[in-house]
């Protein structure tokens, strides 16, 4: 074992050029307020690699990036999600003050500065995480400069917990895309 640590670069995205633009211009958007964005689509159609592009390339502020595991309590993914903030809940979340908390913790953790929330596969949370966390984002500009920018596979009962939220569907590549990602991946030894 040696001292060195190598850092794998990011894959090359194929054919999402258009999708790429979109995602770029949520930080253009936080100098003057707050951004959402769901980006929705079936599994393996690039979802979390785009999250993750919008992580590793936001530089004006702190990220915090979640990958949401299911949730079977209520308010479970709220309470993953502030524990991520590093906040510690002020009692058991409800209806009422769960959208709010999650405010709070945004604004604590964005200071005077944009912030960046990245949730990933927030549709496997439980339904009244998803419907607090649909609520706090109607109600992003309280909390200060803060883009959400969340992935959710669709179709399923997140669709109607997010659909008043703008949203960009992935759907699949096009043929010649869909082959340089191939032969990417294969490093050109599949037909």
């Amino acid at each position: 074992m040696t001292g060195e640590t190598t850092v794998p670069t990011a894959p090359p995205i194929h054919g999402r050029s258009a999708e790429r633009r979109l995602v770029a211009t949520l930080p253009d958007r936080l100098r003057t307020g707050s951004a959402v964005l769901v980006l929705t689509g079936e599994p393996g159609l690039g979802r979390t690699t785009l999250l993750d592009e919008a992580a590793r390339s936001f530089r004006a502020g702190p990220v915090l990036y979640v990958r949401c595991d299911a949730e079977s309590r209520p308010y479970g993914g709220v309470r993953a999600l502030i524990a991520a903030a590093g906040r510690a809940p002020a009692g058991a979340p409800d209806i009422r003050t769960a959208p709010q908390t999650l405010l709070d913790a945004f604004r604590h953790l964005a200071g005077d500065g944009p912030l960046l929330v990245c949730l990933d596969d927030a549709h496997r949370w439980d339904a009244p995480s998803r419907a607090a966390l649909a609520r706090a984002a109607h109600r992003l500009p309280r909390a200060g400069r803060v883009g959400l920018l969340l992935t959710a596979a669709g179709p399923g009962p997140a669709d109607r917990d997010f659909a008043a939220l703008p949203a960009l569907p992935l759907h699949p590549l096009p043929p010649p895309a869909a082959a340089a990602f191939l032969d990417d991946v294969t490093g050109g030894a599949v037909d």
